[in-house]
Parts: structure tokens; sequence; C-alpha cells
């Protein structure tokens, strides 16, 4: 249908299906509805809108939850960056897109690069919603798992170990992802 109303009501369609289906786990079904929602969101509301943002955000966990962290690192870059642009660093939706960075760097084992950016989600979280609220304590208790490690890391590991631990979290000899730009 060429009306856009149309198109925003089918991407939202398509976007819960999908969300239905990575929760039973049918990831691969679940990545082609969000492409058709992601298509449908583009020609709706523009390619950097933030409702784009949103379909692009859940790409990326789609691509986390089938162990592409490399696409799904892509992905979040592209949803922060449109929000941050178009929502400023201090809002909700671009702190969920910074703490999805962070777990998805964590995912591929760069925790000195995801640990900043979770810090900076739980501030903002915390500033905005509270410390009760399901954002802030989620990020928080990613935050905490992180310093465990470390902690753990420190308390039993030769001091070799842990300069294993920091140059495992570092990025790759690949050139890095600047995070701040989409690609």
């Amino acid at each position: 249908s060429s009306n856009p109303e149309v198109r925003r009501v089918q991407a939202s369609v398509f976007m819960n299906k999908a969300n239905a289906l990575r929760r039973i786990g049918d990831v691969t079904r679940a990545m082609n509805l969000l492409e058709r929602a992601l298509a449908l969101m583009r020609e709706a509301y523009g390619t950097d809108s933030v409702e784009v943002a949103t379909a692009m955000q859940a790409y990326g966990n789609a691509c986390f939850d089938a162990k592409d962290f490399k696409s799904a690192l892509s992905w979040h870059r592209r949803a922060y960056s449109i929000r941050r642009d178009k929502l400023g660093d201090n809002h909700r939706d671009t702190a969920l897109s910074l703490s999805n960075l962070a777990n998805t760097l964590f995912g591929m084992q760069q925790f000195c690069r995801g640990e900043p950016m979770l810090r900076k989600s739980v501030e903002v979280f915390g500033r905005l919603l509270g410390s009760e609220h399901v954002f802030t304590q989620t990020v928080t208790t990613a935050l905490r798992k992180y310093e465990q490690r470390v902690q753990d890391a420190m308390q039993t590991q030769s001091p070799f170990g842990l300069i294993l631990l920091v140059f495992e979290s570092l990025p790759s000899s690949e050139s890095p992802p600047d995070l701040t730009r989409p690609e």
C-alpha cells in the first residue's frame, strides 16, 4: 500500500510477531519479519527516524541472539547514532541503544570498550527513570556482573592472567568500528 499509516501498522505487526518469535528461540523467522518491518518503517518514516532506529535495535537484538555480534554491533551503532542525533544523549531510548552497544561488546569479549557505555546508560536511566525502574536495574545488574568478573580475576589469576583479561577485551587487530557513526 502507498499509505504511510498502513505501512506503519504493518511494520508494527511484523515487529510484534518477530519479538514473539525471538522469545521462543525462532531467531531466523524473527529476522525475516524484522527485515520486512525495517523496510516498511523506512518507507513510512524515512531512513533516519527514531522509529527506524527502533526497528534497527530490534534487528540488532535478533543478530545478538543469533550470536552474530559483528552484525548486532553494526545495527546497534546505527540505532544509537540516530537516537543520539534526534533525541540527545540524555534520553532513555538513547541510553537503551548505548546499553545494547555495551552488551554486544561484552558478547564480543570487549569489556573495556563496553564498560563505559554501560556506566553511562546506568547514569542516564537512574536519573530519568529512577533506581527501581526495570531498565535501570537491568543495566546495573549487567555492570555488577562485569565488575564481579574483574574482581574474581584479580583474586584468582596471576598478574599475567589479569593482563590477558584486559587484552582479550580490547578491540582485535582489525580496525575497530567508530561507535559514534553509522556505517
